[in-house]
């Protein structure tokens, strides 16, 4: 019998609260596992484990002592000076409990990393995905960058490249700063465009830095990619720069709100549509470390249906058919113009 996948989980999440108006409702977190429990998935399949929070020491990996030592501050609610951080008003309000709730997330994102170093195979941290907080400051509802502590992680165990993919509708800035000078690591990022979207970033032309320019790869889309843009684009560069940057780990950020419903973003992907783009991640990364965390996704019922449908592909479990949505039609003069700039994207992507 395989053995199950581990899937991080902790009631404890939900202390990671930005507020009752705002667009990230961690209760989306309880949802996903209250669904594959009904499903009957948790046990054989996966194995819910609870985790600790990070050791603070770890952060310093990342994020420069100043920063931390002023989230550390909010959190017992010392608020002077620390918008020159990112830390609200805005996208990322401060919040009592901010600090700790934060080390929690990256503590499940790399005990993720060391299971799936331990056994060569696939674990789980919905929590993570905070791809856009940068080492010096808070940012898109992202405090610590989890990914990137998971991927010094995977680094420090001996993986000698890792991958990192992101299928967030928003560019992966902030894992992006942490590594584009570092040839050890591969950042791609499959997002709505930077000209309709935050973080206003993530063009195809970009390169890594000096000695690692193969380490960036964006392939930025425009509002009405539908399915088969979106997979087409994903399908003609990831297995180019992939096979090229022969990756030993790899780490997957799964955010859900490239979907038709999502209330943030302009993309028009249906369920089958991403769900196609995870089951090519799993099998190109299989018998690998592979990390897979959440992100984005503000719709909750779609997130829900569309994590839990990952955490069973992961554990090699069909998806209920019933799971499924029916893509949204899109005009046919938005999907041309969509099908255009994918056009350019793809080729400036691999132009490379």
């Amino acid at each position: 019998m395989a053995t199950a996948v581990p899937l991080y989980h902790s009631p404890s999440f939900l202390e990671y609260d930005l507020g009752t108006a705002h667009p990230l409702q961690q209760r989306r977190l309880s949802r996903v596992v209250e669904r594959l429990s009904r499903d009957g998935a948790l046990g054989d399949a996966l194995a819910l484990r609870t985790p600790l929070a990070l050791d603070e020491a770890v952060l310093t990996r990342v994020h420069a002592a100043e920063y931390v030592d002023a989230v550390r501050r909010a959190s017992s609610g010392d608020r002077t000076d620390v918008r020159r951080w990112g830390i609200g008003p805005g996208d990322t309000p401060a919040f009592d409990g901010m600090h700790p709730a934060s080390l929690l997330y990256c503590g499940a994102t790399v005990a993720a990393a060391e299971a799936a170093v331990a056994t060569g195979g696939r674990a789980i941290n919905f929590s993570g995905g905070l791809h856009h907080a940068f080492p010096d400051h808070a940012s898109g509802f992202c405090i610590y960058n989890d990914l990137a502590l998971a991927i010094h992680s995977l680094l420090d165990a001996g993986c000698a490249r890792v991958a990192y993919v992101d299928i967030d509708v928003h560019h992966g800035d902030g894992v992006e700063a942490c590594f584009r000078d570092d040839a050890r690591v591969l950042t791609f990022s499959i997002h709505e465009s930077g000209k309709w979207l935050f973080p206003g970033t993530g063009n195809s032309s970009d390169r890594g830095g000096p000695g690692a320019e193969d380490s960036v790869c964006n392939v930025a889309l425009a509002p009405g990619t539908d399915d088969a843009i979106w997979l087409h684009a994903f399908e003609r560069v990831a297995p180019v720069v992939l096979d090229r940057f022969r990756p030993e780990a790899f780490v997957l950020q799964l955010g859900a709100d490239a979907h038709a419903n999502d209330p943030l973003a302009h993309l028009k992907l249906s369920s089958r549509g991403w769900l196609r783009g995870v089951d090519w991640l799993l099998e190109r990364s299989r018998g690998l470390p592979t990390v897979l965390t959440g992100g984005g996704g503000y719709h909750l019922p779609t997130v829900e249906r569309l994590w839990a449908m990952a955490a069973l592909r992961a554990a090699d479990r069909p998806v209920p058919d019933a799971w499924h949505d029916q893509p949204i039609p899109v005009s046919e003069d938005e999907r041309d113009r969509a099908a255009a700039f994918a056009r350019v994207s793809i080729a400036e992507a691999l132009a490379r």
